[in-house]
């Protein structure tokens, strides 16, 4: 059964770390495989996968639209949970192809198929909607996020489905 959800998320693979600071929030969980744990009211271990299909001239802006989306995302949670969760650390897992990044750590146990939040080639029916794979029953964790990279670094989509 698919479920609608409207989203507001306002190889060795190689990884950045984002530390949220004030706090970045989106309780995402992926059914049986997520590593994210919450901790002192912080979410930590949210990981988000950039697919090797992603062509490395679009890593920039990508990346900086995860980051704002991040950001954004934490606030809202932090406000809509009356100041009781947020996004402590975020990881982005970048495409060991990639060559002309600026890399923090080396991904040890992530990798982009197990990642919470996927930024992958548009779906073949969805194509820039964003979505959720969710095999189960409306209610129940999905098995992770569906963000295109023309989604995150593009107004015409983030003004038809909201903002990433």
């Amino acid at each position: 059964m698919w479920c609608r959800v409207r989203m507001v998320v306002s190889g060795l693979l190689l990884m950045v770390v984002l530390d949220a600071g004030v706090g970045v929030g989106v309780g995402v969980r992926a059914a049986g495989t997520s590593m994210i744990n919450l901790v002192n009211n912080g979410y930590e271990g949210v990981v988000i996968g950039i697919s090797p299909q992603v062509i490395e001239s679009q890593g920039p802006a990508i990346i900086t639209a995860i980051k704002q989306m991040i950001k954004e995302a934490s606030g809202h949670m932090f406000v809509a949970t009356r100041r009781r969760a947020f996004l402590r650390q975020v990881k982005v897992l970048i495409p060991q192809s990639w060559s002309n990044t600026t890399i923090d750590q080396v991904a040890t146990t992530e990798s982009f198929m197990k990642s919470d939040i996927r930024v992958d080639l548009p779906h073949a029916i969805y194509k820039n909607q964003p979505y959720t794979e969710q095999p189960g029953e409306c209610g129940e964790p999905g098995e992770y996020i569906h963000l295109t990279p023309e989604y995150l670094t593009q107004r015409k989509f983030s003004l038809w489905w909201g903002p990433p």
